[in-house]
C-alpha cells in the first residue's frame, strides 16, 4: 500500500529585479554555461517579491493563524532540444513577506536610502522619524537617547558671517529672568514616549522660555497620545540656545566678580 501526499494548489509570485535607475524589471532565468572540470559561480542582483503575503496582522503578538507565506524555489535546468529539463531544485523555508505600505512594491517613487560615500556609512535624504511617524526635522526621536560618544557640530569661522560679539550683560538679565522648575510629565505623554511619569524631572518650560528668549522655542508637530488625544504645535526647546545665553552669563560673572575683586584689593590696601 502506497501513501499519497496531496499539495495544495499553489499561486506563483512574480520575481522582481532591483535596477540602478528603480525601474521595474520582472527577473527571467540566467544562463549559466558550465565548463568541465570547472567550478562556476553565478551572482544575480537583488530580488524581491512583487507581492506581500496576505495576513501580516499579529494577534495579541503571536503570529495569525491564518497567515500566508511565500516559498522561493530554485532550480537548476540543462536545455537540450530547445526544451528544459529540471536537475536539482531546492525550495526555501516559509518566507513572509511585509511592507510598511501595502503599495510598496507598486509605487514608482524611488527608494531615498542609499550607499554614503564614506565607508560603511548609508545616506538618507530626507527626515527620519524614530517612535514617531511625523518628523519635522532630519531626525526626530521619541524617547531618550543613549550616547557613548561626544555630539559634534560644525563651527568653523570659514563657515560663519556677521560675527558679534555678545551682550554679556543682557545674557545675565535674560537668565535671571527664565523661570526654573521641578515637574513630573503627563500620565498619557509619559506613555506615549516610553517614560516613568513618577520621575521628577527638573527645568524649563517652552511657554515660559518664549516670553525671554523667543528663538530659543520652536513650534514642533502635532502628537496623538495614546488616548486619542492630541496635542497641536507641539513646543520644543533650542537646548543649544538656551546653553549660549547661560555660558554669556557666567561669563558677565567673571567680570563682575574680577571687578569686585580689584575693587576689595584697593580698599584693603588703604585701610592698610
Amino acid at each position: 500500500m502506497y501513501g499519497i501526499k496531496v499539495e495544495a494548489p499553489t499561486q506563483q509570485i512574480a520575481l522582481e529585479q532591483s535596477q540602478t535607475d528603480r525601474r521595474k524589471m520582472p527577473f527571467n532565468p540566467i544562463e549559466i554555461n558550465i565548463q568541465p572540470n570547472e567550478v562556476v559561480k553565478a551572482t544575480i542582483g537583488r530580488l524581491h517579491f512583487a507581492e506581500t503575503t496576505a495576513n501580516n496582522m499579529r494577534k495579541k503578538g503571536r503570529t495569525n493563524p491564518d497567515q500566508r507565506y511565500f516559498n522561493l524555489i530554485v532550480t537548476v535546468a540543462a536545455e537540450a532540444g530547445g526544451q528544459l529539463y529540471a536537475i536539482a531544485s531546492h525550495r526555501s523555508q516559509n518566507i513572509i513577506v511585509r511592507a510598511s505600505n501595502p503599495g510598496l512594491f507598486e509605487s514608482d517613487t524611488p527608494v531615498r536610502w542609499s550607499r554614503g560615500q564614506v565607508n560603511q556609512s548609508v545616506y538618507y535624504d530626507g527626515h527620519v522619524g524614530v517612535m514617531m511617524d511625523n518628523p519635522d526635522e532630519a531626525l526626530c526621536v521619541r524617547g531618550n537617547i543613549r550616547l557613548s560618544g561626544a555630539i559634534l557640530q560644525p563651527s568653523d569661522a570659514r563657515i560663519k558671517r556677521d560675527i558679534q560679539h555678545m551682550d554679556t550683560a543682557k545674557a545675565l538679565q535674560n537668565i535671571e529672568r527664565i523661570p526654573l522648575h521641578s515637574y513630573r510629565l503627563n500620565g498619557q505623554w509619559a506613555a506615549t514616549c516610553g517614560e516613568d511619569a513618577n520621575r521628577t524631572q527638573y527645568g524649563v518650560v517652552a511657554q515660559e522660555l518664549k516670553a525671554v528668549l523667543p528663538d530659543a522655542v520652536r513650534a514642533g508637530p502635532s502628537v496623538t497620545l495614546n488616548d486619542g488625544q492630541e496635542v497641536t504645535n507641539l513646543l520644543v526647546v533650542d537646548k543649544e540656545r538656551l546653553f549660549t545665553e547661560a555660558l554669556a552669563a557666567v561669563q558677565q560673572l567673571t567680570t563682575l566678580n574680577r571687578q569686585l575683586h580689584k575693587r576689595v584689593e584697593s580698599l584693603e590696601q588703604r585701610l592698610r
